[in-house]
């Protein structure tokens, strides 16, 4: 993908580089630290074809640092946040894959769907009730997101969730 879609890469690099994230050693991958929160934003290509969507995540520090007894690593991907979600299902209402021609004969329509909705997510998400109210609207969570959970609800001294989850 590197090689293909160089350019774009490079453009969204130089959108998000100034408001703080820095690219993984790869390429696809940005992260920022912000207070107790690591946004994290990830081009993902398909095994497929030649094609990639973008995922969104945020990372809540302290509720990693409890749940898993250590620091948080220096690159985080989406799957890693506490919350995450496909950009195409915060800017379109549908998981969205895009081509790799199409990006390059107009890279803005990655570039301004991940500046307008990726960047407002992840900074939405900087507030530990948005981040339990994001999950506790989720039908199913994986396990390690209900023990994030169940940390949040702890940390706000809340006996018991509005949603349990078995």
């Amino acid at each position: 993908m590197k090689t293909l879609i160089e350019p774009v890469l490079n453009a969204l690099n130089s959108r998000l580089e100034p408001l703080g994230f820095k690219r993984n050693k790869y390429g696809r991958v940005w992260n920022r630290m912000i207070e107790n929160y690591i946004d994290i934003i990830e081009l993902q290509k398909s095994g497929f074809s030649n094609s990639l969507t973008v995922n969104c995540g945020v990372s809540c520090m302290d509720v990693y640092r409890i749940t898993w007894g250590k620091e948080p690593k220096k690159i985080m991907i989406p799957a890693e946040g506490i919350v995450e979600i496909r950009l195409g299902h915060l800017v379109y209402g549908k998981d969205t894959w895009w081509e790799y021609e199409e990006i390059l004969d107009s890279p803005g329509i990655l570039i301004d769907p991940v500046m307008s909705g990726g960047v407002s997510f992840c900074e939405k998400m900087h507030s530990e009730n948005e981040i339990m109210s994001s999950l506790e609207k989720k039908r199913f969570l994986p396990a390690c997101r209900r023990l994030e959970y169940v940390v949040l609800l702890c940390k706000h001294g809340e006996k018991k969730s509005r949603r349990t989850y078995q």
